[in-house]
């Protein structure tokens, strides 16, 4: 199945793409994903949710109220990001069958916009250029980012992590150290997808940035 969340509206299904039907969610969501047969989204009020076939939704009981604006997992455990103006962020963790929820609460930076997984390290960046990573989803650390713009989404593939937002692009191998591939020009990048060698940002006004090949020196230019 397809699954889409619009944001402002209803959970979609579809089984060609072509052909949508709403879900029995009928709230709109942040984020969704998909991991080993089961959906899971997350929303305002501190709101998950999860589904076997994309159409029938249920909650799971995390007793957070912040608006939750993305979600990973390793398989085992749920990570979920959020916060708004004026704060405090919010990293929660907890399993995939509800119960259990944990959240660290940061009054800086205010929002955190975004988490992924891969390399096994959750790393979730926030409105000041941070970027945190835990390997367990439960302690989290600092890393230097080389910038301090917001940051909109964080991306992991084909061995690479990717984070965009506010005229920046780093990335990073390992999650630890970050390269900065992008800083001071243009406006928002909203997405970012990974190919073999190479990253695909897609950002504000129809702006599309390709990258060349990752595995050669990089040299930036700011203006």
């Amino acid at each position: 199945n397809y699954v889409m969340g619009l944001g402002i509206g209803p959970i979609l299904s579809s089984t060609d793409a072509t052909n949508w039907v709403v879900t029995d969610y009928p709230g709109a969501v942040s984020a969704l994903i998909y991991d080993n047969g089961t959906y899971y989204g997350c929303a305002g009020g501190g709101v998950l949710l999860t589904s076997s076939n994309g159409l029938s939704w249920r909650t799971i009981s995390t007793g957070l109220t912040n608006l939750l604006r993305d979600i990973a997992t390793d398989g085992k455990l749920l990570v979920a990001v959020g916060g708004q103006a004026p704060g405090p962020s919010c990293i929660a963790w907890g399993t995939t069958n509800g119960g259990d929820w944990n959240a660290l609460y940061l009054s800086s930076p205010p929002i955190i916009r975004s988490v992924a997984y891969g390399m096994g390290l959750f790393a979730a960046v926030g409105e000041g250029g941070e970027i945190f990573t835990s390997p367990e989803g439960t302690n989290w650390t600092l890393r230097a980012s080389g910038v301090s713009s917001p940051f909109y989404r964080i991306v992991y593939s084909n061995g690479i992590f990717v984070a965009v937002g506010y005229q920046t692009i780093v990335t990073s191998s390992d999650g630890v150290t970050w390269t900065v591939r992008r800083a001071g020009r243009g406006g928002w990048n909203f997405c970012g997808a990974v190919g073999r060698h190479t990253v695909v940002v897609a950002g504000q006004g129809g702006k599309i940035v390709q990258s060349g090949d990752l595995r050669r020196p990089v040299v930036l230019r700011l203006q």
